[in-house]
């Protein structure tokens, strides 16, 4: 993964995907720190990837600001539903993204009851 990220991404790249890796938090941020610079992906799919808070709040910012960007997949990617409060508001800016996938994530509250069950809502 080092010599990917050393390697750098061209600047012309339409799409990128990154599915199974197994990386730490650091490396994924520089995954998405490249993947903010490079603003050009109309397609986007980090599938199955851990990535660490400063690296998901950096992808938000990322996905804010792309012009290009219509194509989203974030499937798998182990964030719960706190986590996805600031996406939820950027998806509301949003005009450009036309598919998003994110499935296998934690996208709503599920509160439990103090006998373990889980509410009425849920």
């Amino acid at each position: 993964m080092r010599k990917i990220l050393d390697k750098k991404l061209p600047f012309h790249l339409d799409e990128l995907r990154f599915m199974n890796l197994q990386i730490t938090g650091k490396i994924s941020y520089e995954l998405v720190k490249e993947i903010h610079v490079k603003n050009q992906i109309t397609k986007l799919a980090l599938v199955h990837i851990k990535l660490s808070d400063e690296a998901f709040n950096l992808l938000i910012e990322a996905i804010r600001k792309s012009s290009c960007l219509r194509v989203l997949d974030l499937s798998w990617c182990e964030r719960n539903y706190e986590d996805f409060l600031p996406f939820y508001e950027m998806l509301a800016e949003n005009r450009k993204l036309v598919s998003i996938n994110l499935c296998c994530n934690s996208l709503f509250d599920y509160r439990t009851k103090q006998d373990g069950s889980l509410s009425d809502d849920a």
